[in-house]
């Protein structure tokens, strides 16, 4: 998508945008309300006189292309990159047997190869590569290198959890977590690790997990049926590999109590999955219609598989489903006690550092109630990310990238978007994606 060009009269969070980016350049708009004004004209000619353009006011391709290359210089700038994928972990570190992954080694070799398209200097960390202490002294390396204007890209898939904060310092007394090989690694982590970064070094973060570890039972029932019912449909595309033994017909003992289950939580997931809305809102034509969606499939999968055996057999067979990118809750929660005081000290360590200078962005597979989607090649999230990067082909800017990303993606995985540090930069969200 292009970047429209802005003269005076125009209005939008485009133009508030650039407003933020003149601002951060010490070229004064006024006030900065996404109305293109005379002081906003004004600034923008100033700027044009500076930097050798066209002084018309009129902020075109070659304006734009300026205000967004004031931090690095072109050329001048390093690109550092990591690539994060775990297939499997160490059980005996975790307790007990993990559920394995299977497109996350797929995700951090395409990601690497795209950073390396990019120019970037790629390290990849695969499944026993990527302890704690690994991963750590990879980000803390390229912290150590890098200067002002230029870039860290950072990629993880596998699993995703939360654990029950240890120092009662988190609004939701949940800590977010990455399941890497030999232990989870905090979120407070990652943010420490960000402030040994030097001011004006770009940090990009992927990331292709869930931290859903709060919900409950019969809505994860619930929500893996939903996410059945999309694995054809020719607007999402996406395909799981195994054999989803879901198989049932209407006309078959345990239909009834299929349906039934399905309509008592189904409220509750439309309302999780869909922005945050109360249940009491989800309306019973909406609970029908998703309740007929995911029936229709089950008997759909069976007619397609031809397993007339399963049809007197009594209910449904539910015990599988689509793979997630969630720790069970079971081996989160034994994690965390058998390992509460490592966590604690970890979390002490980290608890005074001092917040980012650098400017980071992250673009995460889900919403933090939802699940991510594991697949054969890729998981979901990162194969609508490479279909709409296009090799390359992609023009727009990071909030296009993730809008586009959003727009193909099923109704209950929603990738997040948001910046880990204040104020974000917009002059980094407005490059092109991946750009050193």
């Amino acid at each position: 998508m292009a970047q429209r060009t802005l003269t005076r009269g125009s209005q939008g969070e485009d133009v508030r945008r650039l407003q933020l980016v003149l601002r951060q350049a010490n070229y004064d708009p006024g006030q900065v309300d996404g109305i293109f004004g005379e002081r906003t004209e004004g600034a923008v000619t100033d700027f044009q006189r500076d930097h050798g353009l066209e002084t018309d006011g009129r902020v075109g391709p070659k304006t734009w292309g300026a205000l967004t290359a004031l931090h690095p210089t072109p050329g001048a700038a390093r690109g550092r990159s990591l690539h994060i994928g775990l297939n499997f972990v160490d059980d005996a570190a975790y307790g007990m047997a993990v559920p394995p992954l299977r497109g996350c080694e797929n995700d951090a070799r395409d990601m690497t190869a795209l950073a390396q398209a990019q120019r970037f200097e790629s390290r990849i960390m695969l499944n026993g590569q990527a302890t704690a202490s690994s991963v750590i002294e990879a980000i803390r390396d390229a912290a150590r290198e890098l200067e002002s204007g230029d870039f860290f890209f950072l990629t993880y898939s596998g699993h995703g959890s939360q654990m029950r904060d240890a120092t009662g310092e988190e609004p939701d007394q949940l800590d977010e977590t990455w399941v890497l090989y030999d232990r989870q690694l905090l979120d407070d982590e990652l943010s420490a690790l960000w402030a040994e970064f030097r001011p004006g070094v770009r940090i990009m973060m992927l990331s292709d997990s869930c931290h859903s570890g709060t919900v409950s039972r019969d809505v994860v029932f619930a929500y893996k049926a939903f996410a059945a019912s999309f694995q054809e449909a020719r607007d999402v595309g996406f395909f799981l590999d195994t054999p989803i033994p879901m198989l049932t017909t209407r006309s078959a003992p345990g239909w009834d109590e299929v349906e039934q289950s399905l309509r008592e939580v189904m409220p509750t997931v439309v309302a999780q999955l869909q922005g945050g809305r109360a249940s009491e809102e989800v309306q019973p034509p909406e609970v029908d219609h998703y309740v007929d969606l995911v029936l229709t499939q089950l008997e759909d999968d069976t007619r397609m598989m031809a397993v007339s055996q399963f049809r007197d057999t009594g209910p449904a067979v539910l015990d599988q489903s689509p793979v997630t990118r969630n720790l069970p809750p079971e081996i989160a929660h034994a994690d965390q006690v058998a390992r509460w005081r490592e966590y604690s000290e970890v979390k002490k360590e980290v608890r005074n550092a001092k917040p980012p200078q650098a400017s980071v962005l992250l673009i995460s597979g889900c919403q933090d109630n939802q699940l991510s989607l594991d697949g054969v090649k890729n998981g979901l999230f990162t194969q609508r990310l490479l279909e709409t990067w296009s090799n390359g082909r992609f023009s727009g800017n990071y909030r296009e990238l993730h809008r586009q990303i959003v727009a193909s993606m099923p109704p209950q995985q929603t990738p997040n978007y948001f910046w880990d540090t204040n104020p974000p930069s917009v002059a980094f969200e407005l490059q092109r994606p991946f750009t050193i």
